[in-house]
C-alpha cells in the first residue's frame, strides 16, 4: 500500500481532530489554551526549553513597584515572598492567610532558620507590630539562648511524631515565658521548611505571668536571676569585714525526667517534688523552677563550708525519697550542681554559670551526683 497517496487530501486539522464529519465546529471555538497561555503567565519558550528533571514555574508578571507604608501602632500580616513552596501552588498564600490570619494561636513558618511567615497572635506573642521587622530575621533570636539546643535536638521527633516542643521564647520588650509549639513539615525541594503552631495562651494583664511557673507556681528562673543579682549586689557594697556568710546556689536536675514524660505524669512529679522540698528547706531560701534544669535552690547566707555539705545532702535526699500515691511508687534521681560565693564565683553571674557547669559535671559523674564548682 501506498501510504504517501493515502495521506494526499488529508488536512492537518483533519489529524488534529477539528473538522471531523458531523461533528461541526470544534469546542475550542478557535481559541485553545495554548492561544492562553500568556493569561496564566506560561511562558511556552521555557516549556519548550525545559531540560529533563527540571519543574517549570509560571513567571511572575511585572508590575511597578509602589512602596506604601504602614501605621507603626497597626500589626502587618505578613506576604510571603514567593519562592520555593508557595510557587507549588498559585493559591497557597490565599489558604495561608485564611488559615492563620485570625487564629489566636500564635503560627510562624520557619524556611532554613529563617522566620517566612508570622500571623498576627505570633506577632502581638513577641510584641512587634510590623512583620517586616522580623521576616528573614532568624528564629533563635526570638528563644531564649539555654533552649537553642532544646530545638535543635527536639525539632525533628517534633516534626514526624505528635510530640509537642517546649520553648523559652523572649519577646522586643525583654519579656520570657515558656509556651508548647506543634510542628508540621512543608515538603519543600529548595529548603527545610516546617510551621511551628503554639498553644492558645490566656491573656493575663502585667507580666506576672513570667514571673512565676504555670504548673508548680514557683518563681521561674528569671525571677530567681533577679533575686541573686539583688542580694550579690548588696553584699558587694558592704564592707569586706562585714561578717563571713557565705551564700551558695544548688542546681538540680531529675536524670530520669524522660521516664515520667513517657508515663505523662511529669507535671505530678513537679508538684509533688515542689510541695515536699518547699515545706522542708529554710524560709529564707529560694526553691525556683529552671529552664534546662528542672529546679534551682538559692541559699543566700549560711555559715561556713560543712553547714553547706549538710544542707546539700539534706536536700538530695528529699528529693530522692520515693513518691507514692495509692497505685505507684515513683522514684527520683537527681544531680545536683553547687557553686559558692565570694569564692570561686565573684558575681551573680559567675554563680549562675558555675552552678550550671556543677550539673553538667555531676551528670556524668556516675558516683556521688554532688559537685562544687572547683572542687
Amino acid at each position: 500500500m501506498d501510504v504517501k497517496n493515502n495521506m494526499e487530501g488529508v488536512s492537518l486539522s483533519f489529524l488534529e481532530g477539528l473538522d471531523r464529519p458531523g461533528k461541526g465546529k470544534s469546542a475550542f471555538e478557535d481559541v485553545s489554551l495554548l492561544n492562553k497561555a500568556r493569561d496564566y503567565n506560561v511562558n511556552l519558550d521555557d516549556m519548550e526549553n525545559i531540560r529533563e528533571g527540571e519543574v517549570p514555574f509560571p513567571r511572575e508578571p511585572e508590575h511597578d513597584v509602589q512602596i506604601i507604608s504602614e501605621p507603626e501602632d497597626a500589626y502587618e500580616e505578613p506576604a510571603l515572598e514567593k519562592t520555593g513552596f508557595e510557587k507549588t501552588d498559585v493559591h497557597l498564600q490565599d489558604v495561608i492567610n485564611k488559615c492563620f490570619h485570625g487564629s489566636d494561636r500564635p503560627i510562624t513558618i520557619i524556611r532554613d532558620d529563617k522566620i517566612a511567615y508570622a500571623n498576627m497572635s505570633f506577632l502581638k506573642l513577641i510584641k512587634v507590630k510590623n512583620f517586616v521587622k522580623i521576616q528573614n530575621h532568624n528564629f533563635l533570636e526570638y528563644v531564649v539562648k539555654d533552649y537553642w539546643n532544646t530545638v535543635a535536638e527536639n525539632i525533628g521527633e517534633a516534626l514526624t511524631t505528635n510530640k509537642s516542643i517546649q520553648i523559652g521564647m523572649k519577646d522586643s520588650l525583654g519579656g520570657l515565658y515558656k509556651i508548647n509549639f506543634d510542628a508540621v513539615y512543608i515538603p519543600d525541594n529548595h529548603t527545610f521548611s516546617f510551621i511551628l503552631i503554639g498553644e492558645r495562651r490566656e491573656s493575663r494583664p502585667g507580666e506576672g505571668q513570667y514571673l512565676y511557673d504555670d504548673v508548680t507556681g514557683l518563681p521561674t528562673y528569671y525571677l530567681l536571676e533577679d533575686r541573686i543579682q539583688t542580694i550579690i549586689n548588696s553584699k558587694n557594697s558592704r564592707s569586706p569585714s562585714f561578717g563571713k556568710m557565705l551564700t551558695a546556689l544548688i542546681g538540680v536536675s531529675i536524670d530520669n525526667i524522660a521516664n515520667f514524660d513517657r508515663l505523662g505524669n511529669t507535671n505530678l512529679i513537679l508538684k509533688r517534688l515542689t510541695s515536699r522540698i518547699g515545706l522542708s528547706l529554710n524560709k529564707t531560701y529560694t526553691l525556683a523552677r529552671g529552664l534546662k534544669l528542672q529546679f534551682w535552690i538559692f541559699i543566700p547566707d549560711i555559715e561556713n563550708e560543712e553547714a553547706l555539705n549538710t544542707e546539700v545532702n539534706n536536700i538530695k535526699l528529699l528529693f530522692e525519697a520515693p513518691l507514692e500515691d495509692n497505685f505507684s511508687r515513683y522514684e527520683v534521681k537527681v544531680s545536683l550542681g553547687i557553686s559558692v560565693f565570694p569564692e570561686p564565683a565573684t558575681s551573680g553571674k559567675k554563680l549562675i554559670e558555675q552552678a550550671r557547669l556543677a550539673v553538667e559535671k555531676a551528670q556524668k559523674n556516675t558516683s556521688g551526683k554532688i559537685v562544687y564548682f572547683g572542687a
